[in-house]
């Protein structure tokens, strides 16, 4: 298994969920036209209330800044390591 070769990824995507409130999946999801004017707009979701703009504390604004340059050319402010990010596991067949 290879391990993700940035070590800073867990401490910011864990600073941007606790200051503003994120849900992971919407961490993940970030492009960079989803952050601008201070905010964070998340514009997916099943209801209306899961449709937001989050004013982003100046932590996540430097956050964010940096993850933005690293990332640029990127569609994802975190992009994956890999070029797929999730695996399907298939159950083992019972040995006869």
């Amino acid at each position: 298994m290879q391990r993700h070769s940035d070590p800073s990824l867990l401490h910011d995507v864990t600073s941007i969920l606790l200051n503003c409130g994120l849900r992971p999946e919407e961490c993940f999801r970030l492009r960079p036209e989803n952050v601008r004017d201070g905010r964070i707009e998340i514009h997916y979701g099943k209801t209306d209330n899961a449709r937001r703009r989050i004013p982003m504390t100046p932590r996540v604004a430097a956050i964010l800044d940096m993850r933005l340059s690293k990332s640029a050319g990127s569609e994802w402010v975190f992009p994956a390591a890999e070029k797929w990010a999730y695996r399907t596991i298939q159950p083992q067949e019972a040995a006869s």
